[in-house]
Order: structure tokens, then sequence, then C-alpha cells
């Protein structure tokens, strides 16, 4: 994947680029579900479906570690905040705290090896599906789990 095209999916998945820090704490219990190193193989923003073709090769990958998320394509890596899951709720959420102190809140679930996470626009409400639209300006992003 070249740089411009890790660059849209940072956008779309985080909204902003910074630099990755260093440290962090260990992360809670209810998060450890996510903690690991997951393959992007499935994109939608606004009702479109990024072609399964146009990701493989490119091995873009989040990270949750620490309760931060970090995104990495190649050498490259980006910041996209911290997060928190409430697994209690119906679907599960999922928040983040992006680095400017915007929230992007979300739902997510977890089958089998696969992570299906949708997230509302920066700042704005959480999805309830998972699935966008053109109106919701939602992301539906879908991981696999990467066994090192």
């Amino acid at each position: 994947m070249g740089r411009q095209a890790f660059l849209y999916l940072s956008l779309i998945v985080g909204g902003a680029l910074v630099a990755v820090p260093a440290e962090g704490g260990d992360a809670p219990a209810d998060q450890k579900p996510l903690e690991g190193k997951w393959l992007l193989v499935s994109s939608e923003q606004e009702g479109v479906s990024k072609p399964a073709e146009e990701l493989k090769g490119g091995g873009t990958y989040m990270i949750f570690e620490n309760q931060e998320v970090i995104a990495r394509s190649e050498d490259q890596s980006v910041s996209l905040g911290t997060y928190s899951l409430d697994p209690s709720k119906s679907p599960s959420w999922y928040n983040r705290v992006m680095p400017d102190g915007t929230e992007r809140l979300g739902i997510y679930r977890i089958e089998g090896d696969q992570l299906f996470l949708c997230l509302g626009e920066r700042g704005k409400t959480r999805p309830s599906e998972f699935r966008t639209t053109k109106e919701d300006k939602a992301s539906l992003v879908i991981y696999k789990r990467v066994k090192e």
C-alpha cells in the first residue's frame, strides 16, 4: 500500500496523524479482547465499500496495546489515541479519545478471529448498527486477528 492510501485509511479510522507515544499502562480486563495486532481486510465509508483487492497487498494493521490504538503500515505508524470498551451495552460500545481530545464513538463485535468496528463521525453520535450511509458519515472496518 502506498503512502497516500495509508494516510487515507488512517484518516478514515482515526481522523488525525500524530507521533506514536512511547509508553502506556496495562489495559483493563474488559479491554483484553481487543489487545493485539489486527490486519485490515475490509473498509466501508458512507455506504461505499473499498474493494478487497485494494486492501490485500497493503498490510494495514490496527494495534491495540496498553489502552492505545495505533495504525501501522509498512514503516509508518500513526497514533489514533486511547480507547475504552463497554461490553455491557448492546451492541458493545467502543470509545476512542483522539490525540487532540475529541471523541470518536463506535460499536464493536468480535466473531472468531474477526473484529467489526463501526465508528461515527468525529465528535458525533455513536452508530447503532454495523453499516454506513452517506448521511451518517460513519466508517465500518473489519480486521482479522494476527497470531504472532
